[in-house]
């Protein structure tokens, strides 16, 4: 049975990156993730079949975000990795310059030196954990990321219902609102939390926030209820989901004329979370590369 990733007409790992870095050679602004998906897409011309397969979930299912976007993403953290590329901010990608000027083949080398690096911490830290004498280790390409969006997503979806709300909230402050209160009141027009954002201190924006814990996809009727409950009391809204948002939604919520609305889905929810330092802790780990072209130069000068 082909695998996902032959399904969706995608290469393997080394192929994936070659292309993704030969891709954002070709941008001269940093790209969003989702575009870079779309990039690929259209460069292999993917089918619309192909385009549809969804990512796989942690414990099996579906996640949020379409097979290819995922993958592609993936690459770009396999070069962030490896010090060629970088997020000049959320959820955008563009290559440093070194980047802009390594050969696909230089930056292959330096992707198995970091995994080889990868495999001998691995094997030491779990000599030291375990006592043992030697564990083997996994240096294959296909091996699967840490997948933290979905064990996040998983952990939010534990949460009673009123404790997502004041995380939601807590959200809201560590980005900048001021005087957040969750409302807690069932009645509200499915407004939970309440606050103010002010981005440049001359100007404010009273906002109206819906949280909602779910699996599932909210659609249009939801953002329709929402702006016309959040309408008369504020000046914007946000709806945050542990879930995704049908194409309808997406389109009400940014409608012309209608109360304009943001939408944030489970992947983008744990980006903030990991942003903001909010449940999530990151590791930075160094990587030391020989530059071969350093020593090559006095080779020459013989």
């Amino acid at each position: 049975m082909a695998s996902r990733r032959e399904q969706a007409g995608l290469p393997t790992g080394p192929g994936r990156r070659t292309l993704v870095l030969d891709l954002l050679k070709k941008q001269t602004l940093p790209v969003h993730r989702n575009e870079i998906g779309d990039l690929v897409a259209e460069h292999l011309g993917l089918s619309d079949e192909q385009r549809a397969i969804r990512e796989p979930a942690k414990g099996g299912g579906e996640g949020p975000r379409t097979y290819v976007a995922w993958m592609s993403e993936w690459a770009c953290n396999d070069l962030k990795q490896i010090g060629i590329c970088e997020q000049p901010s959320r959820g955008r990608y563009q290559l440093t310059a070194e980047g802009r000027v390594i050969s696909a083949e230089e930056a292959e080398n330096r992707w198995r030196d970091f995994r080889r690096q990868q495999v001998v911490r691995r094997q030491q830290q779990s000599r030291t954990a375990e006592g043992t004498e030697h564990i083997g280790g996994n240096d294959s390409d296909e091996e699967e990321p840490n997948d933290w969006r979905q064990e996040l997503v998983d952990r939010l979806l534990a949460m009673p219902p009123d404790s997502f709300e004041r995380l939601s909230g807590r959200l809201l402050e560590a980005a900048g609102f001021d005087e957040v209160q969750v409302t807690g009141q069932v009645a509200d027009g499915g407004i939970d939390a309440v606050g103010v954002y002010r981005p440049s201190g001359l100007i404010s924006f009273r906002t109206s926030v819906q949280c909602k814990r779910w699996q599932g996809s909210v659609g249009r009727d939801r953002v329709q209820a929402f702006q016309g409950a959040s309408m008369p009391k504020s000046d914007r809204g946000i709806i945050i989901t542990t879930g995704t948002f049908t194409e309808g939604a997406k389109a009400q919520a940014q409608a012309p004329g209608a109360f304009p609305v943001d939408l944030i889905d489970g992947s983008q929810l744990a980006e903030l979370l990991k942003q903001f330092k909010l449940g999530v802790h990151t590791t930075t780990v160094e990587l030391v590369t020989v530059d071969h072209s350093f020593f090559a130069e006095y080779e020459a000068s013989k």
